[in-house]
């Protein structure tokens, strides 16, 4: 059941989703998806800060060391990309708030996931970002205002279902293991966007992008290791 007390944490979240997509859509136009996702990675290093800030989880000393050599992949990864002109340059710029937003979601969606159970917290997630984005729609100056041909909306159809059934999952994730632990699992998308980006665009993955992103990973899943706290609320 929808409560009153449920409404802040979601509307947060759904402007968060909402600019999170916004930005990472944007900056596939100017960056491969390969690059994209590596560079979105930096939101499982976000988590852990965010989730002692917002939520009071205990944040462990692995992670401030993580973030350091998580930040240093990115510099790697960002010299396998052409950052040369603003288009690309902008692109990087996305990309990174489209992690920090990402990442704030993900901590509201550990703060409500057990509370609310997962088609609360689904339906919310794609509900109040479609009333957030659809004045861009309706107001937009008509040379802007492009819709998709017919022929791709089956595509969009699948892309729903799909994106519907992964916040499913996570949302049932979430209520059962804190955010920290969980953020580095998003690693796994890595070769999956190499692989789509080459079947289905042709692009190239640079070896920056493999090194980069390896590093990384290892940087999360060294974060997500248990120690000893360092802090809690």
């Amino acid at each position: 059941r929808l409560t009153r007390e449920m409404l802040p944490a979601h509307l947060l979240r759904g402007a968060m989703i909402a600019a999170s997509a916004f930005l990472f859509y944007w900056s596939l136009t100017v960056l491969t998806l390969a690059e994209a996702i590596t560079l979105s990675f930096i939101a499982p290093l976000l988590t852990p800060p965010l989730a002692w800030a917002m939520l009071g989880e205990r944040m462990r000393w692995q992670n401030f060391a993580a973030g350091v050599l998580g930040f240093a992949g990115v510099l790697v990864a960002v010299q396998g990309a052409d950052i040369r002109g603003e288009a690309r340059l902008l692109g990087l710029a996305a990309v990174s708030g489209a992690a920090l937003t990402y990442a704030v979601a993900l901590v509201l969606l550990r703060a409500r996931a057990a509370a609310d159970g997962s088609v609360v917290v689904t339906l919310m997630g794609s509900l109040l970002p479609l009333l957030m984005l659809t004045p861009a729609l309706v107001f937009l100056p008509a040379d802007l205002r492009v819709m998709p041909a017919l022929s791709a909306l089956p595509w969009f159809v699948l892309l729903g279902l799909l994106g519907n059934l992964g916040v499913q999952l996570l949302s049932r994730a979430y209520a059962r293991a804190d955010a920290q632990t969980l953020a580095p699992i998003e690693f796994t998308a890595l070769p999956w966007a190499a692989l789509f980006g080459w079947a289905f665009f042709g692009e190239g993955v640079a070896p920056a992008i493999w090194l980069g992103g390896g590093i990384i990973a290892a940087a999360c899943l060294w974060s997500s290791r248990a120690a000893a706290p360092i802090a809690s609320h």
